[in-house]
């Protein structure tokens, strides 16, 4: 693929304008994009560490004025920001997902304003009912009730989706819509909010036990963030009209035996704890017939994408190392 052009407004390449940038996929996406040619600008209402000032704008995307301002001589958009996937008592259910709602419109009414040529939008996997058939193809997308422990968020991916495919039959701005399975690697969130991985990853370099939901046979398909980085440039240059697609790996794997790993890789003493919590959906395996059809299949074993995500975590966090703190 040959590198885009420079225009007047971005002198070193079309201007991407990335919300949640500053997390573990708009940070490696961003990266990715300055590879391939184009100016970045990260969108969020904290400065990231380690950007330059700027190549960031801060914004709240809860205001509209805020987000049209954000995305000026913006050739693209990628839409990664979104409230939290947990709920919690400051972010019920319904919060989460009327929140999605409008930070969706803002994006949407300042592409329009800004006259921004093409869109990509992070779903999720979590927008599939609990008793979809596996490999779970995409048009269960809008198909029953979502796992109701997440339904806020994933009811909420489910509006966003249906704002943009709209905006784009009125507009006919190119949008992607890539639905992400469980996406973890070096820079995750390790906190409550944070991804499996990381949390488990965190707590074996510490020696400290290990959370498990239910009994840990539930599967999910872990997808190292270097992949799904390709997935969305894939995505991006193969012009999927709006259609969403599954971003996952071919194969799905136990949560208990994804600890397991870990804990080995890590060469740690942690104990793994069992909880009652509830499990979501039994079975993670996502249909990625569509994803080949684009050009993009997961290539990172997930042992290497783990062993790759302890080390960095080690070498970032220098006194947790595997015989404790």
């Amino acid at each position: 693929m040959n590198p885009p052009k420079p225009n007047a407004h971005s002198p070193n390449g079309p201007l991407v304008c990335i919300t949640g940038g500053n997390g573990m996929i708009g940070r490696r996406l961003a990266e990715r994009y300055r590879v391939d040619g184009f100016s970045v600008r990260i969108v969020s209402r904290h400065a990231p560490t380690g950007i330059r000032e700027s190549a960031f704008f801060g914004a709240d995307l809860l205001n509209a004025d805020d987000v049209v301002k954000a995305f000026r001589d913006a050739d693209r958009v990628v839409h990664l920001a979104t409230p939290p996937s947990q709920p919690s008592a400051d972010w019920p259910h319904e919060k989460i997902r009327s929140a999605s709602a409008r930070m969706m419109q803002n994006v949407l009414d300042a592409c329009r304003a800004n006259n921004v040529k093409s869109l990509t939008l992070a779903s999720s996997v979590l927008v599939y009912p609990s008793d979809a058939p596996v490999p779970i193809a995409e048009e269960w997308g809008d198909r029953g009730a979502p796992a109701e422990s997440k339904i806020g968020y994933a009811m909420g991916k489910r509006d966003m989706e249906r704002l943009a495919q709209a905006f784009a039959r009125e507009t006919k701005i190119g949008l992607t819509i890539a639905r992400f399975s469980n996406v973890f690697g070096p820079r995750a969130w390790s906190d409550a909010h944070g991804d499996v991985v990381s949390r488990a990853v965190m707590n074996a370099l510490q020696n400290k036990p290990i959370r498990v939901f239910g009994d840990g046979s539930q599967t999910r398909s872990f997808l190292f963030v270097e992949d799904c980085v390709d997935g969305v440039r894939a995505l991006e240059n193969a012009n999927t009209r709006g259609a969403p697609v599954n971003l996952a790996p071919e194969s799905d794997t136990a949560v208990r035996a994804l600890v397991g790993r870990i804990v080995d890789l890590s060469g740690s003493t942690s104990a793994v704890e069992l909880s009652v919590d509830p499990v979501g959906p039994e079975r993670g395996l996502f249909d990625v017939r569509r994803a080949k059809e684009f050009g993009f299949v997961a290539k990172t074993p997930l042992e290497t994408g783990l062993a790759k995500t302890i080390e960095a975590y080690r070498a970032s966090a220098p006194s947790v190392r595997p015989d404790g703190p």
